[in-house]
């Protein structure tokens, strides 16, 4: 008989994780329940009396700790106002204890206790809780006594002057050793490549190490990547060459030329090749050398022996000469390893010279500012925490923190636990351990869930600071002979159905699926839903395949839709036509669709991206755009900047023609063709004359004008802001392009006033910062706003969605990055160059195959979090690659695992016309799903949008003193009337507010009123 209860098993689990007396370390799965674990033991320590300044909460991201901070001050401020029944259950359920009147009392003035704490109670990112650890510690920490943050765009502003002044000086020679590098480094990679290649470059781990910042870095490196490449720091590359055709190989190819002539037709072809050699310089000398005796294969075009270097006919005039050959190949493989890896050095040295010469004078341009960037604010903590001097700051620290707590453990790098750890360090050892003093760290993640590799986290650190807290505490435990450590793994899916889970550890039950989930490998633990009994599903589309080509006369302008569809549009279209359909009509689960109960993922932005954000808003399917919007190419943006340029200069005709189409103009192309064909002068002009008798172009006339005064008058700040509210152009972009232009409006106008704020004057000189800016704008589409959302997996990791589209999913990882990391000693690695798989060393070679195990390994924990976030129904869909779906696909290991599982496996659908059927998945029964039942119509009244919803709100109006004496008492009433009393009044008011504040939460709610 089955006892299991998994619903007591967790409740027991999460009450053990929320002790606020044990430390813990919480592993779960997705939809466990992480978050209001975390809250609980919040709460849970508040209640125990804990002091809210002594309790530091990290998160990962500020959206992260802005949401747990508002769980747990909603909650508190809801026990203030719960009678002692619903408040005592209250307790009961986050800690399992029953709740004396005296500590419902207590329980209720925590709000209050937490608003006043001075600080408030710090639920912050890594980042944010360095910048206030510097600033208390400023001298100590070696950075600037008021330093202020670099902002992203700041940021890369000043780097991009960094990168100008340095490309200067190398290109003008001022600097001879910098115009070398460049030199070595524009030897292998294009004007286009250029850019990204250095930007990569100057982004490496490697500057965040100490020994980055010291005097002989380079000459370190050159060490470091010479034992890395396996090399002698001092070999050169004349050293191959002339080891290439020493004296006994001089007699060897002499012993080959004399048997090849006396060979086959080929035989003789590679007598007169060696001939020719001897007589090349050096350099060609080896590569002709190398064709001779070697070949390329293999997907790696890795260099192989060839095979049969002499005919039968040699061999009789020579019986050892195959031999002596293969082994002459086997030597000129070896120098040609050698050679390509002392050019990996020598390359990889030039670039990193630049690189360092950039962050230089990066730095340079921010100590100026008295600027820290974000990994300033991470290196200068770990030094200040970490050093032998940090004995002070730490004593302080260990005053004033008494519990940690760590979200999302699973994507904290080896650099933000340095910090953890010697934050943590005094709560197991010496006198702080034993003073009779609480001490608690708390961490909670899920290490398949460990997606930001790129910023160094993986489930290898996860596992090893679990291991290390765990020993920490181990020796105190036995000291102290009670429990101060637990690890506790929560298993309970309060998010999918059944359906879905069951798809979930169908697809990593294989050993070739799970490998690199967890830390130690392992097949990580099955999953149990809470949601038993209620239908879900896991559909498999159709791979979509592009249309045929067809044959396109260059001079007949097609007809709309005659071209050839890509396999991106065709999927885009199909989801859009999908949804639409369920919207209308419900979906076969039984229930309605709303827009926002869909979550489309891409595994990166690109073209099946914009393709089904721009099926969707043609189909009419509300969608909220994207999740990152690239600021200088949003077409919001484009039209704004049209819109300064064409103010400053109005015989721009392109400029002003794009100006003119756009939403803040509102012409079309028929307007258009009535005034810029044969015109006289310039198209403004043209529009000037035309305007005279015709509404649209007279609006428009009126519009430029007041563009050109406001730009001649106005400060950019206050350019913008009278283009976009009350020139209504803020309304025009989101009515055409939707909600996302009104976000890219916005962020322009935040960017404006910055600028100013910075001591810019020019709107020339805004417009060209903007053009060339990178930045990025980051959309919160957390919360579902009744409109379809489409991310990025990495966007969407801790969302969750009734309905979940993979639309790429038969995509495959990009390839390999150029920049290798190769392994020196346990803990160090150094980076290498190599543009083109070709210039592989050995040494690179098995960084490369590392480096796409650990991408593979990666992209598996990426699947898992991209099929965990469905709650009912996952759509796995996707276009074939090069014809074929790669079997390395999400695609092909969702059907693979499927078709396998039994039961049920996968079944047909009716297909649609014409089309292939539709695979599905699911556990659940038919008589499960309750048949839809559509809403009736006008049940839920559509509101028409209100004006004053677009309308700039009414300025206060401006008290003016009366012009006759008479008036001045009534003048004076006048202006102390209003909806707050004035004077003695408003303090008295405002005194009985806060004592109603603070005096009725202990009364009955019924006793309330009259109390009052």
């Amino acid at each position: 008989m089955n006892t299991f209860r998994p619903d007591l098993d967790t409740r027991a689990r999460q009450l053990a994780a929320s002790d606020p007396e044990v430390s813990a370390w919480v592993s779960a799965n997705a939809g466990a329940g992480k978050t209001t674990v975390l809250r609980n033991r919040v709460l849970r320590l508040l209640l125990a009396g804990v002091d809210p300044g002594r309790i530091l909460c990290l998160t990962f991201t500020k959206a992260a700790a802005a949401e747990m901070s508002n769980r747990v001050f909603a909650e508190l401020a809801r026990w203030v106002s719960l009678d002692d029944e619903a408040l005592g259950n209250a307790i009961v359920d986050i800690s399992g204890e029953t709740a004396s009147a005296e500590r419902l009392g207590e329980a209720r003035r925590l709000f209050a206790r937490a608003i006043e704490t001075p600080g408030g109670l710090r639920v912050d990112t890594i980042h944010g809780f360095c910048t206030r650890l510097l600033q208390a510690f400023p001298f100590e920490a070696n950075v600037p006594a008021r330093f202020t943050v670099l902002e992203d765009e700041e940021a890369r502003e000043l780097m991009a002057r960094a990168q100008l002044g340095v490309l200067s000086s190398a290109v003008s020679g001022d600097v001879p050793a910098l115009a070398e590098a460049l030199a070595r480094v524009r030897e292998h990679v294009s004007a286009r490549d250029f850019g990204p290649l250095v930007e990569a470059a100057l982004g490496l781990r490697i500057w965040k190490s100490d020994a980055a910042q010291e005097p002989e870095f380079l000459a370190q490196l050159r060490q470091d990547l010479s034992q890395a490449l396996e090399i002698v720091p001092g070999s050169t590359l004349k050293d191959i060459e002339e080891e290439l055709w020493s004296p006994p190989q001089a007699a060897l190819a002499k012993r080959a030329f004399a048997a090849w002539c006396q060979g086959s037709k080929t035989d003789k072809e590679r007598a007169a090749e060696l001939a020719s050699i001897q007589t090349l310089e050096p350099a060609e000398r080896l590569a002709a050398y190398e064709k001779l005796l070697l070949t390329r294969n293999g997907e790696e075009k890795v260099l192989r022996a060839r095979k049969n270097q002499a005919s039968i006919a040699a061999l009789k005039a020579d019986a050892e000469i195959e031999q002596v050959l293969q082994a002459e190949a086997e030597r000129l493989l070896h120098l040609l390893d050698r050679l390509r890896a002392i050019e990996t050095r020598e390359r990889s040295l030039a670039l990193i010279s630049l690189a360092a010469a950039i962050r230089a004078r990066f730095a340079r341009l921010k100590s100026e500012r008295a600027a820290l960037d974000f990994d300033d604010l991470i290196a200068a903590t770990r030094r200040l925490l970490t050093r032998v001097s940090s004995t002070f700051v730490l004593y302080k620290l260990d005053a004033a923190i008494e519990h940690l707590l760590v979200d999302e453990a699973q994507d904290t790098n080896s650099d933000y636990w340095a910090i953890l750890r010697a934050l943590a360090s005094e709560f197991t050892a010496g006198s702080g351990a034993r003073a009779g003093r609480r001490r608690t760290i708390f961490a909670v993640g899920d290490e398949k869930q460990s997606i930001y590799g790129f910023q160094g986290a993986e489930p290898k650190i996860f596992g090893e600071m679990r291991d290390l807290f765990a020993k920490d505490f181990r020796a105190l435990s036995i000291e102290q002979n009670r429990e101060l450590y637990r690890k506790i793994a929560l298993n309970l899916s309060f998010r999918s159905t059944p359906d879905v889970l069951a798809s979930v550890d169908a697809v990593f039950a294989l050993e070739a699926h799970f490998e690199g989930l967890t830390a130690d490998g392992g097949r990580p633990p099955d999953h149990v839903g809470i949601r038993r009994g209620e239908p879900g599903c896991v559909d498999l589309w159709p791979i979509i395949a592009k249309d045929e080509t067809a044959t396109v006369d260059p001079f007949v302008q097609p007809k709309l839709g005659a071209l050839p569809a890509s396999a991106e549009v065709k999927l885009a279209r199909r989801i859009a036509d999908e949804l639409k359909r369920w919207i209308r009509q419900g979906c076969d689960l039984g229930r309605a669709v709303h827009p926002g109960d869909v979550l489309i993922l891409v595994r990166r932005r690109g073209r099946m991206f914009e393709a089904v954000i721009r099926a969707l808003k043609r189909a009419g399917v509300p969608v909220a755009g994207a999740d990152r919007l690239s600021l200088s190419t949003h077409i919001a943006v484009e039209d704004l900047i049209a819109a300064g340029r064409a103010a400053l200069l109005p015989e721009d005709d392109l400029t002003l023609a794009a100006l003119l189409k756009s939403p803040l103009i509102g012409l079309d192309d028929d307007d258009l063709q009535r005034i810029a064909p044969q015109r006289n002068g310039s198209l403004r002009r043209a529009l000037r004359e035309a305007a005279s008798g015709d509404p649209r172009l007279s609006q428009a006339d009126q519009c430029l004008d007041a563009m050109r005064d406001a730009a001649l008058s106005k400060s950019v700040f206050a350019f913008y802001a009278a283009l976009l509210g009350p020139g209504h152009g803020r309304r025009a972009l989101a009515a055409r392009l939707g909600a996302e232009a009104a976000e890219a409006s916005d962020e322009v106008l935040r960017l404006a006033l910055a600028y100013e704020r910075g001591g810019g004057t020019s709107l020339f000189s805004f417009l060209d910062a903007l053009e060339r800016s990178g930045a990025d704008v980051k959309r919160d589409l957390s919360a579902a706003r009744g409109e379809v959302r489409v991310m990025t997996v990495h966007g969407a990791k801790g969302l969750e969605a009734p309905i979940v589209l993979l639309a790429d999913a038969s995509g495959i990882s990009p390839r390999a990055e150029r920049l290798l990391s190769l392994p020196v000693y346990t803990h160090k690695q150094v980076p290498a160059w190599v543009p083109r798989i070709e210039l592989d060393c050995a040494a690179t070679l098995r960084a490369r195959r590392q480096e796409a195990t650990s991408r593979a390994r990666e992209e598996r924990r990426l699947l898992y979090v991209a099929m965990t976030r469905a709650r009912d129904r996952l759509i796995v869909a996707g276009c074939p690659v090069n014809g074929k779906v790669p079997a390395t696909s999400w695609y092909a290991m969702v059907r693979n695992a499927l078709e396998t599982k039994s039961p049920p496996g996968l079944i047909d659908l009716p297909a649609a016309p014409g089309g292939e059927p539709v695979k599905r998945w699911r556990l659940s029964t038919p008589s499960q799903v309750r048949p839809f039942k559509s809403a009736p119509q006008g049940s839920v009244p559509k509101s028409a949008r209100p004006e004053w919803l677009d309308r700039v709100a009414p300025a206060e109006p401006i008290f003016r003193p009366p012009l006759r004496p008479s008036s001045v008492i009534d003048a004076a009433d006048d202006r102390a009337s209003g909806g707050f009393p004035a004077g003695r009044d408003g303090l008295l008011a405002g005194r009985f507010a806060h004592a109603l504040l603070e005096h009725l939460p202990r009364i009955a709610p019924e006793r309330r009123a009259a109390a009052a």
